[in-house]
């Protein structure tokens, strides 16, 4: 069994990584001369699967100190982009058995490439990863009227404590984070939820994610109204260089996430994300034409984002602009599924 690197080799490669990088060699080349390559990921995931429990949880919690370490560094620094490389494209490869190597071709490729290559820094991005922010963002292009109403955003935790509510139900998320909410029908249930809102405060997902675009970000929690079963409908419209490439309907009444996705042009694209592809016939919402346009005055400024909506039959509002999907660690449903998407999804758009 090859013997592992002590600490200390580690920290010497890695200076000697800092002085290559100083020199204008790539990340991807460092990467390759520390053993960071394609060879060296595809054995991981196999071997990862022969592990027991305990050593997956070992695994896990190695990863989280690792992860607090390199978000420690300074994020201009090379020496974070070196470990922050490193660290993805292991997980990368972990979920996805391969190496990510065609970001003109494959939609996790290049929601990786955006991960690696300092895109999420852009200013803009950072603006409206913030979910108070993009909804500033979204008034501003398309109007108000297309945002979910805010009742309030909380900046500590004596203002957390104080919070009363006017009505219910509401939705309460962090503004810094990903993947946490809560709902809320009653004061109970706000009473319950207000240790986690608390602790949302103290949570930095920059730490856990390495995600440029969470970096710094200020630490609230916005408490906005929930959307009631008039609006059905939620989905996701993927957008690449300002235009609508993939609409996904999704029917938030069914517990298996029926839904009809369609490309640019209304032609059905069969597949799922995170889940299992449970087909549903097309709404045929009246208001398509217009929220694919408002999607598109929205998208206009970024390479990749993905503009979330809820609809009811008759109308439409925004919810969030995320910048990369599951970390570009989604799983399609199927590989017919994946051909589908990236042949709708990187398809040249037709001349006007």
């Amino acid at each position: 069994m090859k013997k592992r690197p002590s600490a200390e080799q580690i920290a010497g490669l890695l200076r000697q990584a800092d002085v290559d990088l100083g020199e204008g060699v790539t990340v991807a080349d460092v990467g390759r001369r520390l053993g960071v390559s394609q060879q060296t990921h595809q054995l991981q995931p196999h071997d990862s699967q022969r592990q027991l429990p305990h050593r997956t949880a070992l695994r896990n919690q190695t990863r989280r100190r690792i992860t607090a370490a390199i978000a420690g560094i300074p994020a201009e620094s090379s020496l974070f982009r070196l470990a922050a490389y490193a660290l993805h494209c292991q997980a990368f490869v972990f979920r996805h058995r391969r190496w990510p190597s065609s970001p003109d071709r494959e939609f996790n490729d290049l929601l990786f490439s955006r991960k690696v290559n300092g895109s999420l820094s852009d200013p803009l991005c950072r603006f409206v990863t913030d979910k108070e922010h993009g909804k500033t963002f979204i008034a501003e292009r398309v109007g108000a009227h297309r945002t979910i109403p805010t009742v309030a955003i909380l900046h500590s935790p004596r203002e957390i404590d104080d919070f009363r509510a006017d009505g219910w139900p509401l939705v309460a998320k962090p503004t810094h984070s990903s993947g946490r909410k809560a709902i809320i029908e009653d004061q109970q249930e706000l009473s319950l939820a207000i240790p986690m809102m608390r602790d949302w405060l103290e949570h930095c997902y920059f730490r856990v994610s390495l995600e440029l675009n969470y970096r710094d970000l200020e630490r609230k929690v916005i408490v906005e109204r929930y959307l009631p079963d008039t609006f059905p409908f939620e989905g996701s419209i993927y957008c690449r260089d300002g235009q609508p490439r993939v609409i996904s309907i999704v029917d938030r009444r069914t517990e298996d996430k029926t839904r009809v996705s369609l490309d640019g042009q209304g032609r059905p694209v069969h597949f799922a994300l995170g889940r299992r592809y449970c087909p549903m016939p097309d709404p045929k919402l009246p208001y398509l034409e217009t929220l694919m346009a408002e999607a598109a005055v929205l998208a206009e400024r970024f390479a990749f984002i993905r503009v979330d909506f809820y609809g009811s039959p008759t109308d439409f509002l925004f919810g969030e602009l995320t910048n990369l999907p599951a970390a570009a660690l989604g799983r399609f449903d199927s590989p017919a599924g994946a051909a589908e998407f990236n042949g709708a999804f990187f398809a040249p758009l037709p001349l006007a």
